[in-house]
């Protein structure tokens, strides 16, 4: 099996479904808005990857400070109904 299946809980498993979805959702809009596949699953990923590093940062810095930059970057450098 794979090392999810081998370090033996359900959460990493159903975490692995939480991102898979996410990342799906805003790869399947930012396709209708003219993005290229590729491009936009790339950019799902980031971006997913980009709120959880900004939650888990501004939890332990006790600011919403980490939050506002990566919405500051993603509407600076995305072109999308998403922006």
């Amino acid at each position: 099996g794979n090392r999810h299946e081998q370090s033996g809980g359900q959460a990493p498993r159903e975490a692995a479904r939480a991102f898979t979805g996410f990342t799906e959702s805003i790869s399947a809009a930012l396709i209708a808005s003219g993005v290229r596949d590729a491009d936009a699953r790339s950019t799902a990923r980031v971006l997913v990857s980009g709120v959880e590093g900004a939650i888990i940062t501004a939890q332990c810095l006790r600011t919403v400070a980490p939050l506002d930059d990566l919405v500051a970057h993603a509407r600076r450098h995305l072109t999308s109904p998403l922006a």
